[in-house]
């Protein structure tokens, strides 16, 4: 009798053991996919935000925070201290930005693309601590999440390509 019971209450915490052990489990799955979708949704809305910040810069449009917030709120309520503290950078950028441009400190493109270069290599390094906190990667970024030519390359593209154009124009007008 006495070895029918221990054998009992052994299956029966094996049981609650085993239960315990599954119910940790999902949890952490569930909170690691949630951060994953927090982190992603604060990835857009960054993106997003810059370019209304853009808008704010180049024609004077009123930016809607809503959303950026609504995404920061949830990385605060279940994202990890690295994220945080990226996304927090981010977030002091983008304010900076506003400020600035309703003072009119931001004058001109190359004043615009510093800005922006700043803000999107803070948005690399929020990528970056999102990466290793989601999915402990070692395999960092080290350019920006943009393929944007800088103002140096445009201008030399262009201003080539103007030249040559206008050097094949005149060509052809001595031509004729």
């Amino acid at each position: 009798m006495i070895s029918g019971v221990s054998g009992a209450v052994v299956t029966l915490l094996g049981v609650m053991v085993g239960g315990a052990v599954t119910n940790r489990s999902q949890r952490l799955h569930w909170l690691r996919d949630k951060r994953i979708e927090a982190c992603a949704e604060l990835l857009r809305e960054s993106t997003s935000m810059q370019i209304r910040l853009h808008q704010l810069w180049n024609r004077g449009e009123a930016a809607d925070w809503t959303a950026w917030n609504q995404a920061l709120a949830m990385i605060w309520l279940i994202g990890t201290p690295d994220v945080r503290t990226e996304a927090k950078r981010v977030d002091r950028l983008f304010w900076l930005c506003r400020e600035r441009i309703k003072r009119g400190q931001i004058v001109g493109e190359q004043a615009w693309s510093e800005v922006r270069d700043e803000m999107e290599l803070a948005r690399r390094d929020l990528i970056n601590a999102a990466r290793h906190e989601m999915f402990s990667s070692k395999d960092f970024v080290d350019d920006v999440p943009v393929g944007r030519p800088s103002l140096s390359e445009v201008a030399k593209l262009f201003d080539s390509t103007t030249g040559q154009s206008a050097a094949d124009d005149a060509q052809q007008a001595e031509a004729q």
